[in-house]
């Protein structure tokens, strides 16, 4: 085999693997969404600090437990560690009682005194000293810190998850808005590739009548800069699959295929009434975290009132080996009750203690300026709901008198009686009534989804998704 013919085997097999990797994956919406958690890096950052709050709660409940140390070390001293006594303390009262007895003595009492001037050594610790110990302390009370701890990781914990669910919320909204993007775009194109068609048709039509002298070349040129209009914006609705297509594949995490919608654009059969809605106002998952907040914020303000509190320890030593040391001198076991009490700290207790309460009162004012503008937003959106309702339905009702005058139109074409304009007018008109129920469709999903996932019932959107019978794919 020739080098050519392997450089084009070697081409022929690149271009097939290509072609294998940008084939489109259909998915439906939940689908997608499947594929998101599964791969997006934000929710995967978001797990991650969940278990980092786990671990952290585990930290905290850790002071229930006593310490268990091992320590040791040997020392080298300069000289032996003994205990001296003079022998004065004995000899004195013998010399005393010896010159009672014996006034005239002058040989005991001499030997008594040369005695007493020296002294006697006990030899208690050599030069060179090793000890390994074995070292246990329990705090039996520290005022209630451990408890306060304890509860206050649990509820760091239940606030990462409600972070992590708040990430999960916004991302499939962004989902939402993606993927139904690329089903715009797509209905777009296909809605102005119709209508080139339908202008190529007309053309031709204009072509033989003009042959036939029944027509003048003004009015093929109308049609003419019509075509040249619908495919200029059949090239531009072209070019904003390729964006929306590329945003969605970056907000799902799949760099391999190229995820193709199936889920079509839809109006809910039924929804829950506003009030529904409204009362889920504290269900938001910001809304949730900033509650978890404040819990947080009470248990440290409890935290910094229990340094008033002494603390109280059990503790215990064994030792394990010694070397130089005996056990009459350092017993080999010993066991013991410590209480510490910090009585003056420079006020840094009152000064922690003014923090924490005005850490608490900031949480309490956040949380409930969220309830605010979270009850706002959802009035916001419950209105854009509404108008993109009313927009799909008079769109609805424009799209069938549009296709109506069209039909019209052509029937009069047909018979002479109508002009090129009028049937080019109706062609775009056509054009524009299904481009905005498009539209009106997008505005209708986009704000549903982000009413529900305003509410923290995100899921809600995909059943209803699948119950809908009023969908695009009745254009």
């Amino acid at each position: 085999m020739s080098l050519r013919s392997i450089i084009c085997v070697v081409a022929a097999a690149l271009s097939l693997c290509v072609a294998v990797a940008a084939k489109p994956v259909p998915a439906t919406l939940r689908e997608a969404c499947t594929l998101m958690l599964r791969h997006n890096a934000t929710l995967r950052i978001a797990e991650g600090e969940v278990a980092m709050a786990h671990s952290d709660k585990a930290l905290l409940s850790a002071a229930w437990y006593p310490t268990v140390s091992v320590e040791g070390g040997g020392v080298w001293m300069s000289n032996p560690v003994e205990y001296r006594a003079s022998l004065r303390t004995v000899t004195d009262p013998l010399v005393q009682r010896v010159g009672e007895v014996l006034p005239n003595d002058v040989i005991i009492r001499p030997l008594l005194n040369r005695l007493g001037a020296h002294s006697l050594a006990f030899p208690l610790v050599p030069q060179g000293v090793a000890s390994i110990d074995a070292s246990v302390v329990w705090p039996v009370f520290t005022g209630g810190r451990r408890i306060f701890a304890g509860r206050l990781g649990g509820e760091l914990q239940r606030a990462a998850e409600s972070t992590r669910d708040a990430a999960k919320a916004e991302l499939q909204l962004r989902l939402v808005e993606s993927y139904y993007a690329v089903v715009l775009a797509e209905g777009l194109c296909d809605v102005r590739r119709r209508g080139v068609e339908a202008l190529e048709r007309h053309l031709w039509s204009v072509s033989r009548m003009l042959e036939q002298g029944l027509v003048n070349v003004t009015e093929r040129l109308v049609v003419e800069v019509a075509l040249e209009d619908a495919r200029a914006s059949l090239l531009a609705a072209e070019g904003r699959v390729v964006a929306a297509q590329s945003a969605l594949n970056e907000i799902v995490g799949v760099d391999s295929a190229t995820i193709r919608p199936t889920t079509p654009m839809f109006v809910a059969d039924s929804l829950p009434s506003a009030r529904f809605f409204r009362l889920r106002a504290e269900s938001n998952p910001v809304v949730q975290t900033l509650g978890h907040g404040i819990e947080a914020s009470a248990l440290r303000l409890r935290m910094s009132r229990s340094g008033y509190a002494p603390t109280v320890v059990l503790w215990g030593r064994q030792n394990l080996y010694s070397y130089g040391l005996d056990s009459h001198l350092l017993p080999r076991s010993m066991v013991g009750v410590g209480v510490s009490w910090t009585l003056f700290d420079g006020l840094a207790r009152e000064h922690t203690i003014r923090r924490s309460r005005l850490a608490l009162t900031n949480a309490r004012l956040a949380h409930s300026q969220a309830i605010v503008h979270t009850c706002s937003a959802i009035d916001r959106l419950l209105a854009d709901l509404a108008a993109a309702a009313a927009r799909v339905r008079s769109s609805r009702r424009a799209l069938g008198l549009s296709q109506r005058v069209l039909d019209n139109r052509r029937r009069e074409w047909a018979e002479g009686v109508a002009s090129v304009d009028e049937v080019v007018d109706a062609e775009v008109a056509v054009s524009a009534a299904r481009e905005g129920l498009l539209t009106a469709l997008y505005a209708y999903d986009v704000a549903l989804a982000g009413l529900l996932s305003l509410c923290g019932v995100a899921e809600m959107f995909y059943d209803l998704a699948a119950q809908a019978t009023d969908t695009s794919k009745n254009l």
